[in-house]
């Protein structure tokens, strides 16, 4: 299972979204809340 760093990593978002782990998910959903109170 990836860690933090990697699941909030940028570069790792693609890889991220073509994972179906659900903390991989929650993971990308709380990325995007931090993109959008930037």
């Amino acid at each position: 299972m990836p860690d933090l760093e990697y699941i909030f990593n940028p570069r790792s978002i693609a890889v991220v979204g073509a994972s179906e782990s659900p903390l991989n998910y929650f993971g990308i959903l709380n990325r995007l809340k931090l993109v959008e109170e930037c």
